[in-house]
């Protein structure tokens, strides 16, 4: 729902997970960064809604939180509700996310050579004190902090490609009549 041109409309979404069949993505794009916030904070009320009367949508992924729940956004503590389960925030920045949802994340997970580093701008960001690390042997490259067990190492497998993000989300264009597929028939 949405795209680079078109803000998605809050009713378009809810209308969607009205059909326990499908799952939807929220584009927001179209929307300015310094706007993303208030499109979440009227959103999440009626997600929220939905899921109180009928047990959807199952998972909330929101990716850049860094943006949609800025630190330095006044309005989170009266527009996030007191609690979020089974969501997930992705985010390469945890130290500029909203403090009061950093303090309903219940499970933190770093991976790669910056996995000390993502967990310690967490702490930081909450005003806690780091834990200490365990020993991890250089294959494993990821750390999982639980509210409820502390800090553990993750054996992870390496991916066989280096991930390049981004790549697809700026590819548009014209690419004339020689090089243009066109479907025909049904």
């Amino acid at each position: 729902v949405g795209d680079a041109k078109q803000e998605p409309r809050h009713s378009e979404v809810m209308d969607l997970l009205a059909n326990p069949d499908t799952s939807v993505v929220v584009n927001l794009l179209a929307v300015p960064p310094a706007e993303r916030p208030r499109y979440l904070a009227g959103l999440l009320p009626e997600l929220s809604k939905l899921r109180i009367e009928m047990g959807r949508p199952h998972w909330i992924v929101v990716d850049e939180a860094h943006h949609c729940l800025p630190a330095k956004w006044d309005p989170a503590p009266v527009t996030l509700p007191q609690e979020l389960p089974a969501a997930i925030a992705v985010t390469v920045h945890p130290d500029e996310v909203a403090l009061d949802f950093l303090k309903m994340v219940s499970t933190v997970v770093g991976v790669g050579e910056r996995a000390e580093e993502v967990i310690e701008k967490f702490c930081a960001a909450r005003g806690e004190s780091c834990p200490t690390y365990p020993m991890m042997p250089a294959a494993e490259r990821g750390l999982i902090w639980t509210s409820e067990t502390g800090l553990q190492t993750l054996a992870l497998s390496q991916p066989d490609a280096r991930q390049k993000r981004h790549v697809r989300k700026y590819a548009e264009g014209e690419l004339g009549e020689d090089k243009s597929f066109y479907f025909r028939g049904p």
